[in-house]
């Protein structure tokens, strides 16, 4: 039994017309390089103040692909969290948009690369339209409180900042070692 001579027709056409509009869409999917000189920008979609950041490092260099990360909590009772991140381009340059117009405690950005940090504060209800540079530096060691006399044996290392602080109104001397 053969086919009717218009269905193979149509069939053809059909196959024709799949191929010529699939074709735009598979240039599109072809190897894209990314612009480096583009600022890349991340949205939290939330509000209507952004933050634009320049990172550096301690000579004033721009830092490629330096991560900057912010924790938001917004809403009632901070109900709501995000956390976003961005990589700087070749120029050290990201941008957050969307970023709300109210926090409780404002927001902190760390900027990282390597062993190399950075951090900067913003409250947006006084900037909304915030800029910041940011310098990277080495990483310095966590410091260790010592508790020199009172409940504490002398030369013994407090683990918990807050107890030796509330201590030091009962007579304890606490000093700060790097």
């Amino acid at each position: 039994m053969t086919p009717h001579p218009g269905f193979v027709k149509s069939r053809w056409s059909f196959l024709a017309l799949l191929a010529l509009f699939s074709l735009p869409v598979l240039q599109a999917q072809g190897p894209q390089t990314p612009d480096p000189k583009a600022v890349p920008v991340i949205s939290g979609d939330i509000g209507p103040c952004s933050a634009d950041f320049t990172v550096t490092d301690s000579a004033g260099t721009p830092v490629y692909a330096a991560t900057i990360q912010v924790h938001i909590a917004y809403g009632f009772l901070s109900a709501y969290k995000l956390d976003l991140e961005v990589g700087t381009n070749a120029d050290g340059k990201a941008r957050f948009t969307g970023l709300p117009a109210k926090t409780k405690h404002g927001l902190f950005f760390r900027a990282s690369k390597g062993p190399r940090e950075g951090s900067a504060f913003d409250d947006t209800a006084k900037t909304c339209k915030a800029e910041f540079t940011i310098a990277l530096e080495e990483k310095k060691p966590a410091a260790k409180l010592q508790a020199s006399s009172g409940m504490f044996p002398v030369g013994s290392e407090v683990v918990d900042p807050r107890i030796a602080l509330s201590s030091t109104s009962s007579g304890v001397c606490v000093r700060l070692r790097l």
